[in-house]
């Protein structure tokens, strides 16, 4: 069952957890990053790493399906490199660093852009118009 949300939600990468709706119109998948994918250092590439701080869960939107929105909870760890000693923050996939979106959101969106108006895409995705403007910018092949 697990393996055909994955597959669906296009979240490879991910362990599922719970799935929870909220105020009827948003669904929360909550998710953590699977051990195979190992972090490196930025700064020496090592990959002896250890956990420094653990991270607070956080929403970030997904995509909609059905007029609901779809959100992971996804809590992003900082670690300290044991051989430069420096800290820094957990890849994740998918999931840009200080990004309040997914990929596949921004993808969803542009696709839907193509069809309909920034007012349409924001009022269904509850996104702003320079937030659409913005990844429109950064995906366009100019």
């Amino acid at each position: 069952m697990k393996n055909s949300i994955v597959n669906f939600l296009e979240i490879q990468g991910y362990k599922i957890g719970p799935v929870s709706e909220r105020n009827g119109q948003e669904l929360v998948v909550r998710i953590r990053k699977k051990k195979e994918y190992k972090n490196k250092c930025p700064s020496c590439g090592s990959h002896k790493i250890s956990c420094h701080a653990k991270g607070k869960y956080q929403l970030k939107k997904h995509g909609h399906f059905q007029e609901k929105l779809i959100y992971l909870e996804v809590k992003r760890d900082r670690l300290i490199c044991l051989k430069c000693r420096k800290v820094f923050s957990e890849e994740l996939p998918d999931i840009q660093k200080y990004a309040r979106t997914s990929d596949n959101f921004v993808k969803q969106s542009l696709g839907y852009l193509a069809k309909n108006s920034f007012s349409e895409v924001g009022k269904v995705n509850k996104v702003g118009y320079q937030s659409l403007k913005t990844s429109l910018y950064n995906n366009s092949s100019i």
